[in-house]
């Protein structure tokens, strides 16, 4: 068991430094630039974040989360740190920053529409990755307690 709480927490600290980044210096780095500018770099960034050694510690965390809760019997600090994991993340990522990302792919950052999405992008994506900062940074805590 002492493996998989390793796995879970470091795959949930990799991912709570990955978000903070993203909530305390790409997003407000972004903030700065021009829409269209910015717009088209966080396509880029959606497109190029989606690869196996990004994919290992974003399916990992929620994996080995949710295994060692169940195989150590559901104790309260795992238990709580993969709930965090699976619904403060996972969940908050399938339901909210994948579907933004998705509609700012299919905009063209180019035209006035474009550019107000961003606008909203740029508000609501970046709230809700602090949520997801904060979940994992829970769960990673709750782990090195536990």
């Amino acid at each position: 068991m002492i493996a998989l709480t390793v796995v879970a927490e470091s795959t949930t600290a990799i991912l709570t430094g990955l978000f903070f980044t993203f909530s305390a210096v790409v997003m407000p780095a972004l903030a700065k630039r021009p829409a269209q500018e910015a717009a088209e770099v966080m396509r880029q960034v959606n497109r190029t974040i989606v690869n196996p050694l990004f994919l290992l510690a974003f399916l990992g965390a929620p994996i080995s989360s949710a295994v060692l809760a169940v195989l150590e019997g559901f104790p309260l600090l795992p238990t709580i740190a993969a709930v965090l994991v699976v619904g403060g993340m996972l969940a908050v990522t399938a339901i909210v920053n994948v579907p933004m990302n998705n509609a700012l792919d299919a905009a063209d950052p180019a035209t006035p529409a474009g550019q107000e999405l961003w606008r909203g992008f740029l508000r609501r994506w970046t709230g809700w990755n602090h949520l997801r900062t904060i979940a994992c940074l829970g769960a990673t805590v709750l782990y090195a307690l536990a």
